[in-house]
């Protein structure tokens, strides 16, 4: 894709700052991993990337920054409403120090918020937006997908996800899921 060094470290120094701006439950090593990936897949390969779970929108800022390097559209899922009630389940993810019990409405980025940070921080302009509970939003969005981006927390919403999502996953394309980290 033509980028030089100083690109590459505008870049990392782009996504240290969408973490440090956003409010958000990844990391600037983290987009660094997923843009590294995105940009070893040849343009020849057609599809764009999707995240599911979004929060306040840091990871999707930083991804709409390399799919418009690499012209792809970002599929940008979300409740835009927070986790929905998930009872009694107890989670204990190390990464943000949670050890405890989700609540409704926990990781809520309404969708105005989400994009308007992407706006400040990322392209805007290449992102896509599909509002609404993955058992039933997902049912709309089409691939194919080059990176599937999963970060939904539940283990219904990840089921959710892949059963849509992974058929949609081209040949040679790669899933990430940011959910290992709740043990």
């Amino acid at each position: 894709y033509g980028l030089t060094s100083k690109d590459r470290s505008r870049l990392v120094a782009d996504f240290r700052r969408n973490c440090a701006c956003i409010e958000s439950a990844t990391s600037a090593s983290l987009h660094t991993i997923l843009a590294m990936d995105l940009l070893c897949i040849p343009p020849t390969l057609r599809g764009g990337v999707i995240e599911c779970g979004t929060f306040k929108g840091a990871s999707a800022a930083s991804l709409s920054l390399i799919c418009q390097i690499v012209g792809r559209r970002l599929t940008v899922c979300d409740s835009f409403e927070g986790l929905p009630d998930e009872g009694e389940q107890l989670h204990v993810a190390t990464y943000f120090g949670h050890y405890g019990y989700y609540k409704q409405g926990m990781f809520c980025g309404r969708l105005d918020e989400v994009r308007q940070n992407i706006s400040k921080y990322g392209r805007l302009d290449v992102c896509d937006f599909v509002p609404g509970v993955f058992a039933t939003s997902l049912a709309s969005v089409r691939g194919p997908f080059v990176l599937d981006f999963l970060d939904v927390d539940l283990v219904d919403s990840a089921r959710d996800c892949l059963r849509h999502v992974w058929p949609a996953l081209v040949d040679g394309g790669v899933i990430y899921t940011d959910d290992a980290s709740d043990l």
